[in-house]
């Protein structure tokens, strides 16, 4: 129904597992007699527990049985480095679009100020379970699912396996999901561009400035200004976007350029980081 919310895990996943876990131990979610893909759903008020037996990254059929007004999804992250972390980010092939024949970016819908909530929940609980030394940031836009019609918003614990499993990680990602569901905040909607993977300069104007940044088009995802791309993520931001939030240093110049006139012919503010 209008209104709802979903936070979808994978069996395949175990972070996701880990945090299932937590959610039903700690917020009390209620098994139902429904079912998706032969897992049970839970459910607490409006907000729905749901799991897939795909790698999450492809969950883009939970749109033929929940309509939701957001979903959270409950992942791990990997890195090379093994880096202890948590992330938040949005989905879309920045890219790779080209590959897959589409007319324009396959770019989920972003929900900027929900990031928002689940990241400052983050950095500002870590410390009561232990895990000061984990690194908490956005990412870069990437990966599926991309064809929802409501907002993608995952939220993981990284990088190894004992991460994943770790029961104080699991709680504290579980509370930052639920605190995206039960708060509101008014910060503006903003895009980002440049810089690397983990989005640095991007996630520190969230944290510190009235600005919450939904999708990041990393420097690798856009080695020449691409005006499709400016355009869909902008576009894709729920509740509208008016701020572009770049990495000056992390773009080349000729993107730079093409960055500043599309935000003007688009209306939307720069913002040099």
């Amino acid at each position: 129904m209008p209104g709802s919310v979903l936070i979808v895990y994978s069996t395949k996943d175990p972070a996701g597992l880990n945090i299932k876990t937590q959610l039903i131990e700690d917020f009390h979610f209620q098994q139902t007699e429904q079912t998706f893909q032969e897992l049970p759903v839970y459910k607490l008020g409006d907000i729905s527990l749901v799991g897939v037996q795909s790698i999450i990254i492809e969950a883009e059929s939970l749109a033929e049985a929940f309509r939701a007004d957001y979903a959270l999804f409950a992942s791990k992250h990997v890195s090379e480095s093994g880096e202890p972390a948590f992330t938040v980010h949005t989905t879309g092939l920045t890219h790779e679009y080209a590959a897959h024949e589409t007319a324009e970016p396959l770019l989920a819908w972003a929900y900027p100020q929900k990031m928002k909530i689940a990241l400052l929940h983050l950095l500002n609980n870590r410390e009561e379970y232990d895990l000061g030394n984990c690194k908490v940031s956005f990412e870069a836009t990437h990966h599926g699912p991309v064809t929802l019609p409501y907002p993608v918003i995952f939220v993981e614990i990284g990088s190894t396996e004992e991460n994943w499993k770790n029961s104080n990680a699991g709680r504290l990602v579980a509370e930052a999901i639920m605190a995206a569901t039960s708060t509101e905040i008014s910060d503006e909607g903003a895009v980002g561009f440049g810089g690397g993977h983990y989005a640095p300069k991007q996630t520190r104007i969230t944290v510190e400035e009235k600005i919450a940044v939904g999708h990041i088009i990393a420097k690798y995802a856009m080695p020449v200004f691409d005006e499709q791309l400016f355009r869909v993520a902008v576009e894709k931001t729920r509740g509208g976007c008016r701020k572009a939030v770049i990495d000056w240093k992390g773009v080349r110049g000729e993107v730079r350029r093409g960055l500043e006139e599309a935000a003007s012919t688009w209306g939307v503010e720069v913002i040099r980081v």
